[in-house]
């Protein structure tokens, strides 16, 4: 869908899109089967484990070679405000998505044992009941989760989530500029509804400014004046290279700016993880030789910044600064060094359209609060923005092509899980203990087809 923003410069590469892209990831998927295989052994229930090791394990690998592509990992059809699914996805505090990933296609793939003719004695009803308490177990631990008095909301902020709705094709016309930042402006500023207090901080959107925000004096004070002089607009901008930067970058970054109440910009973030052919040409050269450019073509190349940082705004708690799909990198959306007290996910989903897009990048975006065990905050330029605690539950949310603003409390922070101590340490020792199980069942079901082998030579 994003090839057809502006048709006229990319439909034509569509069809290379469409088979291209998901003929690379098929790649992770045939790896994961194709281990599977060398170690498949028709009617043992070790199978069903070694296809959820190998299957993880190139969701793993999908995560991480070549820059990274995360998306729509199996562990994410628990993230839903539903029970059960709220509940188990409890235990990626834990597991982390990938270990959750691992558990889901294991359990999913246990009934296969069933099909196995005669081989349906008390061995499969204990293989199947094992499975069920597994899972039982898991939403019984997150409904025990979520049933504790949950952290108390940070004192004396009030939070301001703005979704502007700009569709993608007008953002970059200079002619509508002015009327964008006005819009911006106006939404930020009306009333808060009866008896509610007014809003302390107000967050924009992934590059909800279509010009460099920090070149325009005049614009910066208009936003200041947003907040009490105790606040701060937190949002996402285009931003020119300047003397604080690394010498010898050129190009400009995708940043999210912190401004104060004096117009002034104390704290900024530039993206660290960019989008191949979106916000960058892997080997330019070459690709440009046969016509391919990236989409965001206006403003060049994006340099990346230096990674996850936690920043400090006036009157907040620190946060970490995520712009646009860096939420889906379980492993890099905090400074592990520098734990902050909250996730904000800026993003500007316009470019998927009214398709699916937009609601797996906020399911993504719900799993990495409950794994960091910090609230995430989710301002949308079409949406859909969103409030999630630290438990993952939604407190708010603007519907996909909405325009509006949420008002809110910005909810508090619970202890470091242990995955944000450990990483995906925990899901590769998930993984070598599943492995262990597997050799295990594996040498046993050999030693009985063996002993069958040998009584049938003997009769």
């Amino acid at each position: 869908f994003a090839l057809t923003v502006d048709a006229e410069n990319f439909a034509h590469f569509i069809p290379v899109a469409v088979v291209a892209l998901p003929a690379g990831l098929a790649a992770f998927a045939a790896l994961a089967t194709l281990l599977a295989k060398t170690g498949w052994q028709a009617g043992s229930p070790a199978r069903v484990l070694l296809l959820a090791l190998c299957w993880s394990l190139g969701e793993w690998l999908r995560g991480h070679l070549f820059t990274g592509f995360p998306w729509n990992l199996i562990g994410y059809a628990w993230a839903t405000d539903a029970a059960p699914g709220l509940w188990v996805m409890q235990s990626a505090a834990f597991t982390g998505v990938y270990g959750l990933s691992l558990i889901s296609v294991a359990l999913a793939a246990l009934p296969a044992i069933l099909t196995q003719g005669g081989r349906r004695g008390w061995r499969v009803s204990l293989h199947l009941l094992t499975g069920i308490a597994a899972l039982s177990g898991m939403a019984a631990y997150g409904a025990l989760r979520l049933s504790q008095t949950p952290p108390e909301d940070a004192a004396g902020v009030r939070l301001r989530i703005v979704q502007p709705n700009i569709a993608q094709a007008a953002k970059w016309l200079p002619e509508h500029r002015a009327a964008i930042f006005r819009f911006l402006i106006d939404l930020s500023s009306a009333p808060a509804a009866p008896a509610a207090k007014p809003p302390s901080h107000v967050i924009w959107p992934e590059a909800a400014t279509p010009f460099f925000l920090m070149q325009s004096e005049a614009a910066l004070a208009q936003i200041a004046r947003l907040v009490p002089a105790t606040g701060a607009v937190i949002t996402g901008a285009p931003r020119m290279r300047d003397a604080a930067d690394t010498p010898g970058d050129s190009g400009v970054y995708n940043s999210v700016l912190v401004v104060d109440g004096d117009g002034g910009v104390p704290a900024r973030y530039d993206k660290a993880h960019l989008v191949p052919f979106g916000e960058y040409l892997p080997f330019p050269e070459l690709l440009a030789a046969i016509g391919l450019k990236k989409l965001t073509v206006d403003l060049g190349s994006f340099m990346a910044g230096p990674g996850p940082r936690t920043l400090i705004a006036p009157g907040l708690p620190p946060f970490s600064p995520l712009i646009c799909y860096e939420v889906i990198f379980p492993g890099g959306v905090v400074d592990a060094a520098n734990r902050p007290a909250w996730l904000l996910n800026v993003t500007n989903d316009a470019w998927y359209g009214d398709t699916s897009g937009p609601y797996q990048h906020l399911a993504q975006a719900r799993m990495r609060a409950v794994e960091q065990g910090l609230p995430l905050i989710r301002a949308a330029n079409t949406g859909i923005s969103a409030l999630f605690d630290a438990y993952g539950r939604s407190r708010a949310q603007l519907a996909l092509n909405q325009q509006g603003i949420i008002d809110s409390a910005l909810p508090g922070a619970l202890p470091p899980t242990l995955y944000s101590r450990h990483g995906d340490l925990v899901f590769m020792l998930l993984g070598l203990s599943v492995f262990g199980v597997f050799i295990i069942y594996t040498l046993r079901f050999s030693e009985k087809h063996d002993e069958s082998i040998r009584n049938i030579h003997l009769q």
